[in-house]
């Protein structure tokens, strides 16, 4: 699941050079496992993450917003805008962009699990 993820942000032009890129890789996978964390961000993604990597949670939170908006600059939107298939004038909410990927790479995974199955039978 996690090269699943992984792909599919740099696939968005997320640069893997942010310390973010880890953060929202692992925000994505917790988005995965529970959609209900989309609830609270603050609480069931940020402070997680937090924990995990042994930072505060409003760094997880700057991080992350970091990331989008540098993913944003280099060409992110347009295909964001193919997964989504809306127009964006602006960059979405951290929240926004975690459900959409979320359900994308859920998606993806999906149809690389039965690619898989198919080419064992």
């Amino acid at each position: 699941m996690k090269s699943t993820i992984d792909r599919v942000l740099l696939d968005l032009r997320v640069p893997s050079k942010y310390t973010g890129f880890r953060q929202l890789s692992r925000a994505v996978e917790l988005s995965i496992q529970n959609e209900d964390c989309l609830l609270n961000i603050n609480r069931n993604i940020y402070k997680v993450i937090a924990a995990e990597f042994n930072v505060e949670a409003k760094s997880i939170k700057k991080n992350i917003r970091t990331l989008l908006d540098a993913a944003w600059k280099r060409g992110c939107r347009e295909r964001y805008e193919t997964i989504t298939g809306y127009t964006y004038e602006v960059r979405p909410t951290v929240g926004e962009f975690l459900d959409t990927v979320s359900a994308y790479c859920q998606k993806e995974f999906q149809l690389n699990k039965s690619k898989i199955k198919e080419t064992t039978i």
